[in-house]
């Protein structure tokens, strides 16, 4: 997977973007592994609520010492 991330980040089309954001379940350790490996680092957290319909989606940064611990 991180190999396939990298493949996507040089294409042709992509050398003028600087920063890419992705998010992905906290339960998928896989993914979370392929971005660590490709040199993603988690720096935010978004948290999604329902109600009747409309979701409302807040962000929340994340202190660098609890991503150490995340990505043991």
């Amino acid at each position: 997977m991180a190999k396939s991330i990298l493949n996507i980040i040089n294409l042709e089309e992509n050398k003028t973007i600087k920063r890419y954001i992705t998010f992905v379940d906290e339960m998928n350790s896989a993914s979370i592994k392929g971005l660590y490996k490709a040199g993603f680092r988690p720096y935010i957290l978004r948290h999604e609520s329902w109600f009747f319909f409309k979701r409302q989606v807040t962000y929340t940064p994340i202190h660098t010492d609890i991503t150490k611990l995340v990505m043991i």
